[in-house]
């Protein structure tokens, strides 16, 4: 970028963003923005336990059938 002067202007980089890197125990979920790990089975339990909300997003109900499949 240029200023005014016509000279060339250094980027103002005031901080830098640093990834983190989490890892959670194989029963585990790791919570996206947060980065908590919580039990895998508190996923999709319609209880909020993440700080952001994931464990409870993109949860789909899943149908059973009570009745023996006869072969």
């Amino acid at each position: 970028m240029t200023s005014i002067d016509g000279k060339f202007d250094e980027p103002n980089i005031s901080k830098s963003i640093e990834p983190t890197y989490h890892n959670c125990g194989h029963n585990q979920f790791l919570c996206v923005q947060s980065g908590e790990c919580i039990h895998i089975m508190l996923r999709c339990d319609m209880i909020v336990d993440c700080l952001d909300r994931s464990d409870e997003e993109f949860c789909a109900p899943i149908l059973i059938n009570k009745n023996p499949i006869k072969i």
